[in-house]
């Protein structure tokens, strides 16, 4: 049997959480036919490892060599470079 202090411990208990509503109203999605080029591989890498990520409101795309963000309805907010990024 280990030391007394051990066994006066409190044992905490897990936090818990709510489940996710199943009735919630969930983000919608464009339609495939409203697609758009993410973003252009400029040639100046090899291989370009492209990499992507849709929120909300915004679809961020990434080469080795850039890094473009877009409104989901495909308008181009701003394309830096992985430099500046």
């Amino acid at each position: 049997m280990g030391p007394r202090w051990i066994q006066e411990l409190p044992v905490p208990t897990p936090a818990r959480r709510p489940l996710p509503d199943a009735r919630a109203p969930a983000l919608i999605s464009p339609p495939t036919a409203a697609s758009f080029p993410a973003l252009e591989d400029d040639g100046t890498w090899t291989p370009p490892d492209t990499n992507g990520a849709v929120g909300p409101n915004h679809l961020v795309a990434a080469l080795n060599s850039q890094v473009r963000v877009r409104a989901r309805n495909g308008q181009e907010i701003k394309t830096v470079s992985q430099a500046a990024f």
